[in-house]
């Protein structure tokens, strides 16, 4: 795809904060390849000030369209394309694979549009789509995103941090109106994008005891409107004044500040957790339901510790409609006492102390590690119990016959979405059976599971790792 050497890029990524941030880890590779070039983003209204203050992008187009459309919402399409037009760019990138983004494109007239081979849709209307596997749980949405730029000859878009920046008034406001000091304090996020993502009262209390025990910072939480009560609660029965509370009282420019000056974040898997990653701070990020996934979430190139809730709830995972309290209840605070103990060390996170071609694949494995359960099939299982247990693998044994009613249950229950078949090759029947069975248990677990053939234990780490994105 040619461009002019100035040319005019227009990046659009119009849900959600996490989604949002992410995609400025484009900005630099784009601004290497076409170091004359102007960026655009096209982003909803709430997150403009997140990214305002950032030297390289040169404007912003209001996406006023809500998550879900209806049939009232499309004269906003229209509209939302004709101030696109208006740009007279050289080249329309949508981020989102949602088909609304490539007929906004289309409509917009820019010539080229480059875009996820997601749909029919997209397939018709961008001028370049590019495929990936969407089955891949092991894709991280940076991986998607920086996919899109190798039809500009950008072949290393996924080697680039988050990268964000504050207004330096913003800063000494925050930690002037809170009574703190920049690394002297812990941000607690009490929120979620989704509230079943969020953990009970009494675990941030038993959290912010933690930090109270194991270090002299103060504690900032923080949050929206809604997590007033919890605020309410949390400081009635924590009453001390290295506690402070910053929920329902700063602006989206304002929370950046003060997460970019804390020691380390503690939070659920949402937009601060890549706020933190795009200021380098360390991160302690919890998952709790089953189809949250680390290896298309993770905190991307900063310092970081997972902790997964691992729990017997056996139902087919629906965030938005379950009010269950297992996957919440069971999260191991001991290991939040763990990581904190770690990030109160006084050390700058600096990502490129890495080469950054090797830390996305540490990373990665580390992922795969916290988020994979491996079901253990196969009659050689022995040879590699010893290996997964002393690498701290999750992993469960099926050495009953090859019933495949069962062996759904089995992995559903489980959420295994990793099967290992321990021999030295798979017979042909039996490979069948088990194509079937990752299929059938992918309507219960969320992820297509891998199926892996190893030999040994050698030969199961090599795999393992093949698992990964390169």
């Amino acid at each position: 795809m040619k461009l002019p050497k100035t040319p005019t890029i227009i990046l659009s990524r119009g849900d959600v904060l996490g989604d949002t941030v992410v995609t400025t880890a484009l900005i630099a590779p784009i601004k290497k390849q076409f170091p004359k070039s102007k960026i655009i983003f096209m982003v909803r209204k709430d997150y403009i000030p997140l990214l305002e203050n950032h030297p390289d992008i040169d404007g912003f187009i209001e996406d006023p369209l809500p998550y879900s459309l209806e049939k009232s919402d499309y004269k906003l399409v229209f509209k939302l394309a004709w101030a696109i037009r208006k740009q007279k760019a050289h080249l329309f990138i949508g981020l989102w694979e949602n088909p609304r983004y490539a007929w906004i494109g289309f409509l917009s007239g820019i010539k080229n549009r480059i875009g996820h081979a997601f749909s029919l849709t997209n397939w018709l209307l961008y001028t370049k789509t590019v495929s990936l596997n969407y089955q891949d749980f092991c894709l991280h949405k940076i991986d998607y995103n920086a996919a899109l730029l190798k039809p500009l000859g950008i072949h290393n878009g996924a080697d680039y941090p988050v990268d964000l920046h504050t207004n330096v008034d913003h800063n000494q406001v925050v930690l002037d109106q809170l009574s703190i000091k920049a690394k002297g304090y812990v941000s607690v996020h009490i929120d979620a994008g989704n509230p079943m993502r969020i953990l009970p009262d009494h675990h941030f209390i038993s959290i912010i005891n933690l930090v109270l025990k194991n270090t002299t910072l103060d504690i900032v939480i923080f949050g929206r409107k809604q997590n007033v009560a919890s605020a309410e609660n949390i400081t009635k029965t924590i009453n001390n004044k290295r506690l402070k509370v910053a929920v329902d009282s700063l602006n989206l420019s304002q929370t950046q500040s003060l997460i970019k000056h804390s020691q380390f974040l503690i939070g659920s898997d949402s937009g601060p957790v890549h706020i933190a990653s795009g200021h380098g701070r360390p991160v302690i990020v919890y998952y709790v339901n089953r189809i949250q996934n680390s290896l298309h979430w993770g905190p991307w190139k900063t310092d970081h510790t997972i902790i997964k809730s691992r729990h017997n709830c056996i139902d087919v995972c629906s965030p938005t409609d379950c009010s269950k309290p297992d996957c919440r209840e069971t999260i191991p605070l001991e290991q939040f006492e763990k990581a904190m103990l770690e990030y109160c060390k006084d050390k700058e996170v600096d990502p490129d102390e890495i080469p950054s071609d090797e830390l996305p694949n540490l990373q990665r494995h580390y992922w795969l590690k916290v988020s994979g359960t491996i079901g253990l099939i196969g009659p050689n299982q022995k040879d590699l119990k010893q290996y997964l247990d002393d690498e701290g693998w999750t992993y469960l044994c099926w050495d009953k016959p090859m019933k495949l009613s069962e062996m759904k249950t089995w992995m559903a229950h489980n959420n295994i979405n990793l099967l290992v078949y321990a021999d030295e090759y798979i017979p042909y029947i039996t490979q069948v059976k088990l194509e079937i069975l990752r299929r059938w248990a992918s309507n219960y677990i969320s992820f297509l599971p891998k199926l892996l053939q190893v030999a040994n234990a050698f030969d199961l780490e090599h795999k393992l790792s093949l698992c990964l994105p390169a």
